[in-house]
């Protein structure tokens, strides 16, 4: 009877997690699945695009500046203190067909860390930066709604549970105020995310390019969950 009652609290954990990963607010509704590969090849073309305006963005804070000397040691000094906390390609460097899930999941995961992280540069509200977060703001949805709610609605056809935004971490920027500018935080901030941002938008580009030319009929043969 204890054991029973033991197992009994285990699976309602797991359901309860489902739960949450499924319902965070994220996506409007995450539907069955007819066709994977339409859904890959539609992420493959925002993530060029996300690329795209992600290039625009540091044009525009580079622009700003006479001399970079300043702003770039910064943005190392920032990178330094973050390097072992960022997601890790491992899939996505090592493409491997039988892992397929697992690939679409460390996808969402690092889409999903970067959404939060172009919030934490949003929050700043800096004036001078209007521009650039204006771009930011494309990209946040670029990644919401065109990519993120697209992996999962391939993620429930390999019956793969995500874990919810709220369970994401984002960026841990330090605490560091830098006196040279006002705006200086902030472009410290968003040139980290942009040139983070664009490895992984280079990385499941290719990745995509890559199932659609050899593993397509893999794509093809899966079902959606019940």
């Amino acid at each position: 009877m204890f054991f029973s009652k033991i197992i009994l609290v285990i699976v309602i954990s797991f359901a309860l997690a489902d739960h949450r990963s499924k319902h965070d607010d994220m996506c409007p509704f995450t539907r069955d699945t007819l066709c994977v590969k339409d859904l890959l090849m539609t992420i493959a073309i925002v993530a060029r695009s996300v690329n795209r305006t992600a290039n625009e963005i540091e044009r525009n804070i580079l622009f700003k500046y006479q001399e970079i000397e300043t702003l770039n040691r910064y943005i190392n000094y920032e990178m330094g203190i973050i390097q072992s906390d960022l997601p890790t390609p491992q899939l996505h460097v090592k493409f491997f067909q039988n892992y397929l899930g697992d690939l679409m999941l460390e996808a969402h995961n690092a889409l999903s860390y970067y959404y939060k992280s172009i919030k934490g540069i949003l929050i700043l509200r800096d004036i001078a930066s209007f521009t650039s977060d204006l771009w930011f703001e494309q990209i946040e949805n670029n990644l919401r709604y065109e990519m993120i709610c697209r992996y999962r609605n391939v993620l429930s056809v390999y019956s793969r549970v995500w874990p919810s935004i709220n369970e994401v971490n984002e960026i841990q920027f330090s605490r560091r105020k830098y006196a040279s500018s006002p705006s200086m935080v902030h472009d410290v901030h968003a040139m980290v995310v942009i040139r983070l941002l664009r490895e992984w938008m280079r990385k499941i580009y290719a990745v995509l390019m890559n199932v659609e030319a050899k593993y397509y009929p893999i794509l093809m043969t899966a079902k959606p969950s019940a």
